[in-house]
């Protein structure tokens, strides 16, 4: 496993935090569980006001119907409950696959500068007029 961060000096919301442990957790799990990972590659970065998680594998990928439909239950509740822990805090997350071209979970999350040093929070839908004035 690989893991690459650049924002090792910022401290995110506990409720960003929560999400990218929880699908940190739940990724790579995947990857090694049903997907004959034999690497994995973390990549997290804060770009502007967006903060990107990326777990990639070199998987044999997931297949467009796993995706499309809920046909292998515990695949599907896995990759829904990634969706969900990053739509919580406004996140997205997005799945890039190709059987034999491996796996690309990558979720991204909104955030802004909370105003108290290194301190980072995520932007809740809607507010763009209440922080628009914090950086």
């Amino acid at each position: 496993m690989q893991i690459d961060s650049e924002i090792s000096q910022i401290r995110l919301s506990r409720d960003v935090e929560t999400a990218c442990f929880r699908i940190l957790q739940e990724a790579p799990a995947n990857a090694a569980r049903h997907a004959q990972a034999q690497n994995v590659s973390i990549t997290l970065r804060s770009f502007a006001s967006t903060l990107q998680l990326s777990v990639k594998d070199n998987s044999v990928g997931i297949e467009t119907s796993c995706l499309q439909n809920s046909s292998d239950q515990s695949t599907a509740l896995g990759l829904r409950g990634m969706e969900e822990r990053a739509l919580a805090v406004a996140g997205r997350l997005d799945i890039l696959s190709g059987q034999s071209l491996g796996t690309e979970i990558r979720a991204s999350f909104p955030i802004v500068h909370a105003g108290n040093g290194n301190e980072f929070a995520f932007k809740p839908p809607g507010s763009e007029a209440e922080l628009s004035g914090q950086h």
